[in-house]
């Protein structure tokens, strides 16, 4: 007597029977469906798996572009920073640059303070402390 395979259904004729094309054929269509089947499932894991790569492809390029924009504003706002304070001069010792000049024969006046930058000669025979020349 005929049994039945536990997954897929098949008949499994008995030691006992003869061969029948109709019982091969039947089995045959069961293979052909359940692999049509698996076929089927695999082509859609896989189209499945295409998109979700696609999908990560861009939104790795998408923070990549928008790591390599911060990396960039924070490297020229570094160099900005560092070209500001490299134009200040140092608190501690500040070093001053070029020759000081000041107009010649000039004579200022604020109120009762004369400042000049020739010293009269009077002063200069006087000693005078008390003008700024």
């Amino acid at each position: 007597m005929s049994t039945q395979t536990t997954n897929y259904g098949m008949t499994k004729p008995a030691a006992t029977e003869y061969y029948d094309v109709a019982i091969q054929n039947a089995n045959m269509d069961i293979i052909d469906e359940e692999m049509k089947a698996n076929a089927d499932a695999i082509a859609e894991t896989v189209s499945d798996i295409s998109a979700f790569n696609t999908s990560l492809s861009a939104e790795i390029t998408a923070r990549t572009n928008a790591d390599s924009t911060l990396q960039t504003n924070i490297n020229n706002e570094a160099t900005a920073r560092t070209n500001a304070d490299a134009l200040k001069a140092n608190i501690a010792s500040p070093n001053l640059t070029g020759t000081p000049t000041i107009a010649t024969n000039i004579i200022y006046h604020a109120g009762n303070i004369t400042v000049s930058t020739v010293a009269p000669s009077s002063a200069l025979a006087e000693g005078c402390q008390h003008q700024v020349y």
